[in-house]
């Protein structure tokens, strides 16, 4: 069943048309001419200043109403205590303890709420409490905080809608009895929601953006957007709402409460029957759902609701989290449940259209937020949501930084865009100390940058022309970045001058499914000749195509085949074009659709020094290959007359990853291994003696540690994605990268380190 009771509202970029009428809104003319006349004769409302923008918010108490009768609210000040800073983490470890209590076939997880749950798969079986009996405690993983101070208010989610589309809501001042009312312009969207969300015999108290921040006022608007992260999660219950209802959204509310109750998921996205489930087999991501064609179709069109577009929605959700809820004109289903049933359909191997398809990942993305993995790929998920003031890409998120990243990234609704995301590229590189933010520079689409800015600031408007990361190659080892702003324009920043493109060739942009007739055209050296690190022109051939992504390299992750057996697909079937032969089985066909995506939008070039490797769009011959101090992948750098460095893109390049282009080659039988961290992510550099089988997290390269210790530690929003802590012995000293991998650690070592000025 799907809970009812109005709440709504509507945020930027719908319209509000197709909503429920009432039937008193069915007037005549006339009345409606009075009406309007009425209206433009009263005063505009005015702002009064908050008493302390930093500490101060507006609250909306929303009179009572009934159709058609106007929106009319009161506009009050309160103090809004500030919540306590958490920084988000990972329980790996604690649930790593609860694992080795477990009888055989039990499994532990983590919920998306932060609950324990228990999965056996031999017998189909999950439950809540221990499967070891009543005497083993459950670890308790996450707590709801109460703030004392805090006034009792709901928060909106929504959509403005078109700012050409407004209605007038009237404020009155119960403080000054007989003033007549007040108009107040808002959107048409906002006013539809409001006329939902009154309650008709008491009032409502509510937090919406549009009327409680004075959006005239630059200084109030910064203020209030940095609190934000307080606000919603200070907030009783977030309404996320989707618009006015019908009969197919009413169906398709329905039919995702049934779903959710039928399944949990856990932080990695993993399904499991819920306990207690009435339709036990439809967690399987085999299990097709028995929905019919009507249904399917209520869905899609839920999904293509313009709320799951917008940005900031996804700050206003997340941090809601549970208090969260969804909806749809009278229908509400909890954000909670919601998002159970949307990963649940994001994993599913037969889903009716591609359309849906698609619509179901952009939720799933926003559904999958986990506050422990990295703010970098927060930023790159949120490139093809929309927003109507470019700043916010990085304003509308300030409430899921990092609380150090936060503080050093103050909104400024004063600066100029290309300012904002240069502020925020430099705040990235100094608080986690590496160049990860570099990523998202690419210079395909250079000609058409949408801010005026440096290469090496992110363009966040315009998405990556290549969208499948090629990430982990671990070009430079777990060092920290040696980078300084020189002037304004300027990043200088510490590597070597690895290689030198000689060739390139143009990969294929136009269609996904072509990456195996894109190889077959490329011009390259005979296979079987030596490959400069080792091995052959096949061997380094096989390994940039799946993005070294094989089993000998990734041992936890399943799914991949051995690099044997992806050469010889690449041999046999690849370049040979034979048909796909039983011994290949391995080769998935997901495999090789993520082997495409790798290839897609990129160049093959070749390299003076004997690499070849995958590139921007926009390499040329000449182009310098550089491994930067902080930065895991090669950097394509362009030489400019007066010696400084445009930033083209990032590579993948067989032969310079691994630091051997700053630490040489591994010693014969060691090979490198990467392990998931705790947050799931395949981030842990670990190097394998194959004949002994030995596993070890030092570099076997690196001379022994010297008045350092490492630190056991997981991984929290405010570390880098790649990271090891170690501690100084003397001063107590704790910092995120090897100590062994400095800059004067390497130059005293024989490393020639130069500086690169990007501009």
């Amino acid at each position: 069943m799907v809970i009812t009771r109005a709440q709504a509202a509507s945020r930027q970029g719908r319209a509000g048309s197709g909503h429920t009428r009432f039937p008193s809104e069915i007037g005549s003319s006339t009345a409606s001419a009075k009406n309007s006349t009425a209206t433009r004769s009263l005063e505009t409302f005015q702002y009064e200043k908050l008493e302390d923008g930093s500490k101060d918010i507006r609250l909306v108490a929303l009179s009572p109403g009934r159709g058609n009768d106007p929106v009319v609210v009161q506009i009050k000040h309160a103090r809004l205590p500030e919540y306590p800073e958490v920084v988000p983490t990972s329980h790996e470890r604690t649930l790593q303890k609860v694992a080795a209590t477990l009888p055989p076939d039990w499994m532990v997880f983590e919920t998306l709420e932060g609950r324990v749950i228990f999965a056996n798969d031999e017998i189909d079986l999950s439950c809540w409490e221990h499967p070891g009996g009543p005497d083993l405690e459950v670890p308790v993983l996450t707590t709801t905080l109460d703030v004392p101070g805090t006034p009792d208010f709901e928060a909106l989610s929504y959509t403005w809608g078109s700012p050409h589309s407004r209605k007038a809501v009237f404020v009155e001042d119960p403080s000054k009895p007989g003033r007549p009312r007040r108009k107040l312009i808002v959107t048409k969207n906002l006013s539809i929601a409001l006329q939902h969300l009154r309650y008709p015999d008491r009032m409502r108290t509510l937090w919406v953006d549009a009327i409680c921040i004075n959006q005239h006022d630059i200084a109030e608007r910064n203020a209030q957007v940095q609190r934000m992260p307080h606000l919603y999660r200070l907030a009783r219950r977030t309404i996320v709402w989707l618009g006015p209802g019908s009969r197919q959204s009413k169906i398709a509310m329905s039919a995702l409460h049934y779903l959710a109750e039928q399944v949990e998921v856990t932080r990695q996205v993993h399904t499991i029957c819920m306990p207690g489930a009435i339709e036990k087999e439809w967690y399987h991501n085999d299990h097709d759902l028995p929905y019919d064609e009507g249904t399917w179709r209520a869905i899609h069109r839920l999904f293509q609701r313009v709320w799951f577009t917008r940005l900031w929605v996804v700050q206003e959700v997340n941090l809601a989290g549970t208090r969260a809820m969804v909806q749809c004109g009278d229908d509400e289903v909890p954000w909670a449940m919601f998002r159970r049933a949307v990963l649940c359909l994001s994993t599913k191997y037969n889903l009716p259209t591609q359309d849906i398809r698609g619509e179901i990942a952009t939720i799933a993305g926003l559904a999958n937020y986990d506050g422990a993995a990295s703010y970098m790929g927060l930023t790159v998920s949120i490139f093809d949501r929309e927003c109507s003031d470019q700043r916010d890409r990085i304003f509308g998120l300030l409430g899921l930084m990092p609380p150090g990243l936060r503080k050093r990234m103050p909104a400024n609704y004063a600066l100029e865009v290309g300012e904002v995301y240069k502020r925020a590229t430099l705040a990235q590189i100094e608080h986690f100390g590496r160049l990860d933010v570099l990523h998202v520079c690419d210079d395909a689409w250079n000609d058409h940058r949408a801010i005026t800015a440096p290469s090496w600031v992110p363009d966040l408007i315009m998405p990556p022309a290549a969208f499948i990361s090629i990430r982990q190659q671990f070009s430079s080892g777990i060092s920290g970045c040696a980078a300084r702003q020189v002037g304004s324009e300027v990043l200088e920043v510490l590597g070597i001058r690895a290689a030198t493109i000689s060739t390139s060739e143009y990969a294929y942009s136009s269609f996904l499914g072509g990456g195996i007739e894109a190889v077959r055209t490329w011009q390259f050296p005979d296979i079987d000749s030596p490959y400069p690190c080792g091995g052959s022109f096949l061997d380094a051939l096989a390994m940039i195509l799946c993005s070294m992504k094989v089993q000998n390299r990734y041992p936890q992750q399943r799914g991949l085949p051995s690099f044997q057996e992806w050469k010889s697909y690449c041999q046999d079937v690849i370049l040979d074009r034979k048909q796909d032969r039983e011994e290949n089985g391995r080769v998935s066909a997901l495999y090789l659709s993520s082997m495409d995506h790798v290839l897609f939008q990129r160049t093959f070039f070749t390299t003076k020094e004997g690499h070849i490797g995958l590139g921007a769009l926009g390499l040329e011959p000449g182009d310098v290959i550089a491994t930067l101090l902080g930065y895991d992948v090669p950097m394509i750098l362009r030489e400019t007359s007066e010696g400084n460095y445009h930033v083209v893109g990032s590579a993948l390049v067989y032969g310079l990853h691994d630091a051997l282009s700053l630490l040489g080659p591994l010693p014969n039988s060691w090979t490198v291994q990467v392990y998931l961290d705790s947050v799931g992510d395949a981030n842990l550099l670990r190097f394998l003696n194959e004949s002994t089988g030995q596993v070890v997290d030092d570099d076997p390269r690196l001379p022994p540690l010297q008045g350092w210790e490492r630190v056991d530690s997981e991984r929290t929003g405010d570390d880098p994605e790649i990271f090891q802590k170690f501690r100084n012995l003397s001063t107590g000293e704790v910092i995120n990268f090897d100590p062994r991998m400095s800059a004067d650690e390497l130059k005293s070592r024989g490393v020639a380190l130069k500086a690169f000025r990007l501009v």
